[in-house]
């Protein structure tokens, strides 16, 4: 496990140059939330409001995923939009929207 952090301020926090991180690039891997962590390194909440980013393989590795994100209709909304007129994936990652209201949910109903 390694906490997605995006500088290395804090000498005890892991940070995006780890090798969890850097050798993800053919891996389906999770990142956390650096608060999801308390101080003896465990996690202090559930896994499914710690995890911040899934990713880097996700699109040669999950067949759903890959299905998704090959299919015309990915392909032609991003021609659509204009971004590239002919659209390669480097990487996929899945960023989760991390609420404080369901940490909150989550802290009273304990």
């Amino acid at each position: 496990m390694t906490q997605f952090v995006g500088t290395a301020e804090a000498s005890s926090k892991k940070h995006v140059g780890d090798a969890y991180f850097l050798e993800s690039g053919d891996k389906i891997r999770f990142f956390f939330e650096p608060a999801a962590f308390g101080d003896d390194g465990q996690l202090n909440r559930p896994k499914e409001l710690s995890v911040n980013k899934i990713g880097h393989a996700l699109a040669m590795l999950d067949p759903d995923f890959r299905a998704f994100t090959f299919s015309d209709d990915v392909k032609n909304l991003v021609r659509d939009l204009g971004f590239h007129q002919d659209p390669k994936v480097i990487q996929s990652m899945v960023y989760v929207p991390f609420s404080s209201a369901s940490l909150d949910a989550w802290t009273r109903s304990g």
